[in-house]
């Protein structure tokens, strides 16, 4: 799905010519390269979003954007309006495909990918601000892009452009995040049949009648949705799980694949993992003007190939459970707020024994009495804090933590969306997505779905949360389609050493040296190797380094911001 347009904000014609230029520079294969031209406003590419192109102009002009807020699916969409002269961009509340907005006093030019915003004459120049919070790990906004003048529109937002008095409003229109989790209830079993109504019409939905991969990775997400998908009653459609396994690695989970596949009576394609390939990610990075794709999700191209392969338009994934079912103690602070103290004390553990009541005093009090309201602010020590200065970090982050206070009304609520994660990890999830959009593969996420999410928000903390087992009522709710092993199952995978690997055939550290980040003194490149041995060696080792030594994800950003700077062409 991809579109892109320019809208004159000066009262001369759009050109339709440019905006057939923006669609060429397109990676995503465009359902329609048709050019949809009337005076102010040109729009180049598919848009079967909202009930196609005419439908959704005159819902629009009925009902207003209230007509979007229970619109399923992943969309963007792009409805010119005559009649009321209005343009409206907006995207789906849980939406993964971007829109991304550039404006000048004479024009605003919009797209779903920076490539187009760079063939319609878009600088590319990097925004020092945004750079220096993304080196930090503390971006403060989630619209803005390394890009400077470039930004995102929100999840559940809406752009509306005026052109002839060349007005532009953004507001949201989803009601989803004014959900605010109950302090209790339902109970656990009322919970369970609620995400498994929901999450069978959200499998249903995303299964089309030419059959589906599901990516089974042995953990419980995948396990649930093909478990889901396996046991729809009223359907016939091939359904074939497609695996990534390591022979020989710690990270190797072919006993859980197999005991789904004795469980469900099915076969998973196995796949072993390619070497990650830098030539076809430079590349990428230049022409899409995309950070890398991380290496432990690059690997995800390799079940999509096969799923073409084997003809199956879709591929679902588990992708969602460890956002929205985990079971964590954001919900510990509501309950000290409101005097919930036996609450408290039974969600806190079980144990009885002089440390272990020492222990579950610990959580309450850090957890409950006295949390960090949107958490610490990170650190990393290769970061030069000379540079940082001038740049306003401290006041944008005050700026954020106080928006962010404010938008939600309980602890719980804010922990559910995690705001402060959501714009730290926009960057990396942006460049996978539209990597995988761009193999016009269907690529759908059922434990994402606006349903199951709405479902789960309505669950209070203390019946998501047990002290033992993460994901308690995701695993009640589909119990019987889990085989006892992965029900019951505890620990998690983890590729660090893909990571490790692609680094090591980049060159290693020291690939930083002569780059940007280190010439324009942004990072101290000896610090960085110093980091950089702990999180190799455990990687080799098969073992997780030490918490206070895990920098594995923010040393892989270093990479991918090295490699965007460079192949992309991007400028100071």
């Amino acid at each position: 799905m991809t579109f892109c347009g320019e809208v004159r904000l000066d009262g001369r014609p759009a050109s339709a010519e440019l905006a057939a230029a923006m669609l060429a520079a397109s990676v995503v294969p465009a359902a329609d390269r048709a050019v949809h031209r009337d005076g102010p406003v040109a729009i180049a590419g598919g848009n079967p979003a909202v009930d196609g192109w005419m439908p959704a102009r005159a819902t629009l002009r009925a009902e207003g954007a209230a007509c979007l807020d229970g619109l399923l699916g992943d969309w963007v969409t792009a409805v010119w309006d005559p009649v009321d002269g209005c343009l409206t961009l907006a995207r789906a509340p849980l939406g993964t495909h971007r829109i991304l907005v550039h404006r000048t006093p004479e024009r605003i030019l919009f797209g779903t990918e920076m490539g187009q915003l760079r063939a319609a004459g878009v600088p590319m120049h990097v925004d020092e601000v945004v750079l220096a919070e993304a080196l930090a790990r503390a971006p403060t906004t989630i619209d803005e892009t390394l890009v400077r003048g470039v930004r995102r529109l929100p999840a559940g937002e809406l752009l509306e452009i005026r052109p002839g008095p060349g007005t532009v409003a953004q507001r949201a229109f989803s009601s989803l995040r004014g959900i605010v989790p109950p302090l209790h209830g339902p109970d656990l079993d009322a919970a369970a049949r609620a995400v498994r109504a929901a999450l069978t019409a959200a499998v249903d939905a995303a299964v089309p009648d030419e059959g589906v991969g599901v990516q089974l990775s042995g953990g419980v997400d995948s396990s649930a949705v093909l478990g889901v998908a396996c046991r729809m009653p009223h359907r016939s459609v091939r359904v074939q799980p497609i695996s990534m396994v390591f022979p020989g690695r710690a990270c190797d989970e072919t006993p859980f694949i197999e005991a789904v596949e004795r469980h469900l009576g099915v076969r998973s394609l196995r796949l072993t993992p390619e070497p990650y390939d830098w030539d076809h990610w430079r590349a990428w990075a230049a022409r899409a003007v995309e950070l890398p794709v991380r290496p432990n999700a690059a690997m995800t191209h390799t079940l999509l190939r096969t799923a073409r392969a084997e003809g199956l338009p879709v591929m679902l994934t588990g992708e969602g459970g460890d956002d929205w079912f985990h079971g964590k103690r954001y919900h510990f602070a509501d309950l000290a707020r409101t005097g919930r103290w036996a609450t408290l004390w039974r969600q806190s553990g079980t144990a009885r024994t002089p440390r272990g009541m020492r222990t579950r005093l610990a959580l309450m009090w850090h957890h409950g009495v006295r949390p960090r309201p949107g958490g610490a602010r990170p650190t990393v020590p290769w970061l030069r804090r000379d540079r940082l200065a001038g740049l306003g970090l401290d006041e944008r982050w005050a700026r954020s933590a106080a928006a962010d206070a404010s938008r939600f009304c309980s602890a719980d609520h804010h922990g559910r969306w995690r705001p402060s994660i959501l714009r730290a990890s926009g960057p990396l999830f942006d460049a996978f997505r539209l990597s995988v959009a761009a193999t016009g593969t269907g690529w759908r996420h059922p434990l994402h779905d606006q349903r199951v999410v709405r479902a789960v928000l309505g669950i209070a903390g203390s019946t998501l949360h047990a002290p033992d087992l993460t994901k308690r009522v995701l695993r009640a709710a589909v119990a019987e389609v889990l085989p006892p092993p992965v029900r019951a199952r505890r620990d998690k995978a983890f590729f660090d050493l893909e990571v490790v690997l692609a680094v090591e055939a980049a060159g290693g550290p020291a690939v930083l040296r002569d780059g940007p980040l280190v010439r324009d003194g942004w990072i101290d490149p000896d610090a960085v190797e110093r980091a950089w041995g702990p999180v190799s060696a455990a990687a080799h080792a098969g073992r997780r380094p030490a918490p206070a030594d895990d920098h594995i994800v923010h040393l892989w950003e270093l990479f991918g911001l090295h490699t965007f700077l460079v192949s992309g062409g991007i400028t100071g």
